[in-house]
């Protein structure tokens, strides 16, 4: 068995299910996260080919062949619209602007979609009948959950587990 465990730290997750958040039209947000999700996180915690500075990436060449998993998840969730809002607006040159605290910096309105709280802020995808070949994968696996900030956008920050046992999840929450 292969159980990859994520718990949102804020109790939230913020991800776009299908590109039009940035509409300003979006009214439900993705959940639970997709697995791309989680593979794509596990990519930017170690990278790939060269790139790769704590694995060899044959973790991610064995994990991407698998079926998808099985998803469990909360399925009581509070969808919450954002409001528009300015935030500091990132690169080109400094200007004679000020926002707010950040001198020599300019706003610039952001739409940022719906956040979800789920009465329980963990997910388990797990595959039931496979296990890693070997330790290797195993070890490399853990080695990138240990390093994945956040699933979605940047404001979900997430723990991220591998197990070999499903970890246990509360019977009311899901």
């Amino acid at each position: 068995m292969l159980a990859i465990a994520v718990e949102f730290l804020h109790g939230t997750f913020r991800g776009d299910p299908d590109g039009t958040a940035n509409t300003g039209g979006l009214l439900r947000g993705e959940w639970p996260p997709a697995p791309a999700r989680l593979f794509a996180a596990l990519v930017a915690a170690d990278g790939t080919r060269q790139a790769c500075r704590l694995t060899d990436g044959s973790e991610l060449a064995w994990l991407e062949r698998l079926p998808p998993p099985t998803i469990h998840a909360s399925t009581r969730c509070h969808h919450q619209q954002l409001e528009n809002r300015f935030v500091v607006k990132h690169g080109g040159n400094a200007s004679k602007a000020v926002h707010q605290e950040y001198v020599g910096r300019t706003g610039v309105l952001t739409r940022p979609g719906v956040r979800v709280a789920p009465s329980d802020p963990r997910v388990v995808y797990l595959w039931r009948d496979l296990e890693p070949p070997h330790q290797d994968i195993l070890r490399g696996l853990r080695l990138r959950a240990a390093r994945v900030g956040y699933l979605g956008a940047s404001d979900s920050p997430a723990r991220v587990s591998v197990r070999t046992q499903m970890p246990p999840l509360t019977a009311n929450a899901f």
